[in-house]
C-alpha cells in the first residue's frame, strides 16, 4: 500500500517508475485486500496522483495485470463524475476479463446513470479494511472538490 502511494506521488510529480516499480505494483493490484483499499484513494486527497498512476499501469502492464489498473481507473473517474473516461476504462477491462465482477457492477451503474457520489461510497471499503490492518490513508475531500 505504501509503495502505491509513494509511487502515485512519484508519477504525479513527473517521475517515472522502473519496470520492476511497475512489475512490483502490477503484482501487488492482484492482492484483494490490497486492491480494495487502493478504491478508496477515487475519493482521498491525493486522487489526482492515484488515477494518474493508474493511468499510466493500465497503458504499460499487459493483461491480465492491467485489468485492476483499468478498474481503478475507471473507478477514480466515474467517482469524480467523468462517464466517458470511466465507459472506456470499464469497456478495456470487461475485453480483457469480461467476467471481472466490478467491471461489470460498474458498467452497469455507469449505464444505468447512478450518480457518482452515489458510486463513491464503493471507497468506504478501502478505509474500513485500511483501518483493520493499521494503515493510514490520505484523508477524504468532499464530492466536488478537485483531486489534487
Amino acid at each position: 500500500m505504501e509503495n502505491a502511494l509513494a509511487a502515485a506521488a512519484r508519477v504525479a510529480d513527473g517521475q517515472s517508475l522502473s519496470d520492476t516499480e511497475l512489475a512490483r505494483l502490477g503484482c501487488a493490484l492482484g492482492d484483494a485486500r490490497v486492491r480494495d483499499m487502493l478504491y478508496a484513494l477515487a475519493v482521498g486527497e491525493n486522487a489526482g496522483a492515484a488515477e494518474s498512476l493508474w493511468a499510466l499501469l493500465a497503458r504499460v502492464l499487459p493483461e491480465p495485470w492491467r485489468v485492476e489498473a483499468l478498474v481503478l481507473l475507471a473507478f477514480s473517474a466515474y467517482a469524480r463524475g467523468d462517464g466517458p473516461l470511466a465507459g472506456v476504462s470499464l469497456q478495456a477491462a470487461l475485453c480483457c476479463e469480461p467476467g471481472h465482477r466490478m467491471a461489470g457492477m460498474l458498467d452497469t451503474a455507469l449505464q444505468s446513470g447512478l450518480r457518482p457520489e452515489h458510486i463513491r461510497d464503493i471507497a468506504v471499503t478501502g478505509y474500513q479494511r485500511a483501518e483493520q490492518l493499521g494503515i493510514r490513508l490520505p484523508p477524504r475531500r468532499a464530492f466536488g472538490q478537485r483531486a489534487g
